[in-house]
């Protein structure tokens, strides 16, 4: 079934969900295999894939999905993800709009990156109902991205409606956001229940921040480092924690905290990929442990 476009993208789909066989690196690869196979044939897209895998494959594309390997795209690869937002669109699905939003939020693949085009697009979607907008448009109003002013209670608000539709991304981003700046329309309980709510739900992002919650006492919580090493190591077992592993392992002292590393080591013997001592440094074997992660 290697060949058949069918099975591939049904391949595709259950590589995406976030079920335990979950794999963003195999995902992607499958949905550049399908590419490869079906081109931008508009009666194949639709004959073979669900409007939510389309929007998968276009952030494959774009190089933009969480966990996949690194890839740039080209000029082919944006005319196969214009070809998957208009068949999107055409079928009444938001996600259209979403990855038109997408295409011109980054650019890449000689398109040029258009912030009106790209903050049109997802509040279309995002009045919709389609939620990935209202993250999209909560980071760009919230961090500033695009060169728009920051606007914390608009990024927060965008942040709070996909939060509500379940959206674990939304979830984590008010928790950080919190951290970064009290005066958002949160409480400290809200945000911690945000932030844990994500870690929980398997988001890298959320599972390292409540790890460095534990390591400072932020968000109300006691300095516990036994449960900071808990969901720091735990963080970068999740799509897109290559880069909390990456930078722990190449500038350890960065988390000095002697019981910070002893819990660490206890809990990365727990995982099996760890026999050294407990000790309270990192050491050339922790290195090699996290690697095995």
């Amino acid at each position: 079934l290697d060949n058949e476009p069918a099975a591939m993208a049904n391949r595709a789909w259950l590589l995406f969900k976030p079920w335990e066989i979950a794999d963003p690196v195999r995902a992607c690869q499958t949905a550049f295999d399908w590419v490869a196979l079906v081109g931008a044939d508009k009666a194949a897209i639709e004959a073979h894939m669900l409007p939510w895998t389309q929007i998968k494959v276009v952030d494959c594309l774009m190089g933009v999905h969480a966990g996949q390997t690194p890839h740039t795209p080209t000029p082919q690869d944006m005319e196969m993800v214009f070809a998957l937002a208009r068949s999107a669109a055409d079928r009444g699905d938001p996600a259209g709009d979403y990855a038109i939003g997408q295409v011109y939020h980054f650019g890449g693949g000689g398109v040029v990156v258009n912030r009106e085009e790209a903050v049109k697009s997802y509040e279309t979607c995002a009045a919709a109902g389609f939620n990935p907008c209202d993250w999209r448009l909560g980071n760009i109003y919230a961090y500033g991205e695009l060169g728009y002013e920051k606007d914390l209670a608009k990024g927060v608000g965008h942040y709070k409606a996909c939060a509500q539709a379940g959206n674990f991304e939304c979830d984590a981003r008010l928790g950080i956001l919190y951290r970064e700046n009290k005066s958002i329309d949160l409480t400290e309980e809200q945000a911690l229940a945000h932030l844990r709510k994500a870690a929980e739900a398997g988001i890298s992002l959320a599972a390292e921040n409540l790890g460095y919650s534990y390591y400072r006492g932020d968000h109300g919580l006691k300095v516990n480092m036994d449960e900071a090493a808990v969901w720091l190591i735990r963080s970068m077992t999740l799509p897109g924690g290559a880069a909390v592993r990456d930078w722990l392992a190449g500038k350890p002292e960065a988390l000095p905290d002697p019981n910070f590393w002893k819990a660490a080591h206890t809990e990365l013997t727990r995982l099996g990929v760890y026999s050294g001592k407990i000790a309270s440094k990192a050491n050339s074997e922790t290195v090699a442990a996290l690697f095995k992660l």
